[in-house]
């Protein structure tokens, strides 16, 4: 058997299939993690998150949640007048 990455100490044809067989293993393994790595990112980076991950950095800045507050009031308060009319 050939040592791993030592390809030097290959002195036979059975050899070298081994270590054919090794390495084509390695890069099989290697192709399967890369794609469960993309599909994860894939899943993670969704229009959502994205939205939810800026709008995570503004909230510090600006105060959402008053400002949602008050544009509910103020649409209350336009409706109510409207039903009065």
């Amino acid at each position: 058997m050939a040592l791993k990455n030592d390809y030097q100490r290959i002195g036979s044809r059975e050899q070298l299939e081994e270590a054919l067989r090794d390495l084509k293993s390695e890069i099989n393994a290697k192709g399967v993690k890369t794609k469960a790595d993309y599909s994860h990112l894939k899943d993670f980076y969704t229009p959502a998150n994205i939205y939810t991950r800026i709008m995570d950095g503004f909230t510090p800045v600006i105060n959402l949640a008053a400002i949602a507050v008050d544009f509910y009031d103020r649409v209350r308060q336009r409706v109510t007048e409207m039903r009065e009319e």
